[in-house]
């Protein structure tokens, strides 16, 4: 399975998820900023783009689109992987439009942004809808979370508590990647 990983690599946490999956499945990246040390050691350079962008430039982002949507397109992945269901997510499922990617999307949730983003309304809540509604899975660390996800249009949700140990829920996230494949 190739499964590209779309988010700011200089969380922590994307890192975290990279090191579980990099010896299950052939992995690719795609980072909002930049790659920070530790990266390389996982993944070539050929499978990572870095965006460079400021943090929370949401502009900058969308206007990222060709160039994401054309790298995703060489890759043919067969899963995006976004760790921001509204932002992340928006560039994978119009990636996958655009660029008519055969990928499907899995979207993630673990720092409380899809809430925030419904919270502004509008045009935040649009693009946070439609990511669930384009995702084939979509992951979240709280009840309340996986809640909303469902409420806003997510298919299916599966929760993966934060504070267990983190292994088990990559392992049970990508046998539910393969059950979803075609």
């Amino acid at each position: 399975m190739k499964l590209v990983m779309i988010g700011d690599a200089e969380q922590p946490q994307l890192l975290q998820w990279a090191q579980q999956l990099a010896p299950r499945v052939r992995l690719a990246a795609v980072s909002s900023r930049g790659f920070p040390p530790g990266w390389e050691m996982l993944l070539p350079e050929a499978d990572r783009l870095a965006l460079n962008l400021p943090a929370g430039d949401v502009m900058a982002l969308m206007r990222s689109m060709p160039r994401v949507g054309s790298w995703l397109a060489s890759t043919d992945a067969d899963w995006l992987h976004a760790h921001d269901v509204a932002l992340h997510g928006s560039l994978a499922w119009a990636s996958c439009l655009g660029w008519r990617l055969r990928a499907r999307i899995a979207c993630s949730d673990s720092r409380g942004e899809l809430a925030r983003m419904l919270g502004r309304g509008g045009s935040w809540r649009w693009l946070a809808r439609k990511s669930l509604r384009n995702a084939a899975l979509a992951t979240a660390e709280e009840h309340d979370t996986a809640t909303l996800m469902r409420e806003h249009g997510a298919a299916q949700v599966m929760a993966l508590p934060a504070g267990d140990p983190f292994e088990p829920h990559v392992q049970r996230f990508l046998t539910r990647l393969r059950e979803l494949s075609p």
